[in-house]
């Protein structure tokens, strides 16, 4: 009996050291994750950054017609994964990303501030109302204000931390972008 007891605890015991040892480190394959970065090419888009920039709009169509409005506009920054490429080099993982863009932008009519609105939103033969043009130069502002505050550049540093931990949890001892 104090044989069987005995044995028992010992098992216990190594079982107890087996499992408090940390975990075995990955063992990815620098091939393997050339693979994995060229399956995640499926995801399509990487979206980095969302932000809301408002733009003040006075158009104006001739003397009689105007529309004065501050238009919010939502914008979101990101990459498409399906451009992205790795290759090895020894050890290292280089990585070609392609730039960031603008992904998409929108803006909801309701939430304008419209100061006033004169004459009719459109005539005949016109291809754009008064707010369809509004909201357009508001878009174009909203991108080169992204631009001027380095949002661009903050989105582009993101993608190259996502991208580069990712590589690192795959197993890639050193990531490196072109």
């Amino acid at each position: 009996m104090k044989i069987l007891v005995g044995g028992l605890f010992a098992l216990a015991l190594v079982f107890g050291v087996l499992n408090a040892l940390p975990p075995r480190a990955p063992t990815t394959a620098a091939t393997t994750v050339s693979w994995e970065l060229a399956e995640v090419a499926e995801l399509g888009e990487l979206r980095l950054l969302t932000t809301e920039i408002a733009s003040y709009q006075q158009i104006e169509m001739g003397t009689d017609r105007y529309i004065k409005a501050v238009i919010p506009v939502r914008v979101v920054l990101g990459m498409d994964l399906t451009k992205a490429s790795v290759r090895h080099e020894g050890a290292v993982a280089v990585v070609h990303l392609p730039g960031v863009r603008f992904l998409q932008r929108s803006s909801d009519p309701r939430r304008w501030n419209t100061w006033d609105i004169h004459g009719a939103l459109q005539v005949p033969g016109e291809s754009l109302n008064m707010a369809q043009f509004a909201e357009l130069r508001a878009y174009g502002e909203a991108d080169q204000e992204c631009i001027r505050l380095g949002l661009v550049e903050r989105a582009n540093a993101r993608a190259r931390g996502i991208v580069s931990a990712w590589l690192s949890g795959l197993g890639a001892p050193a990531v490196r972008f072109e």
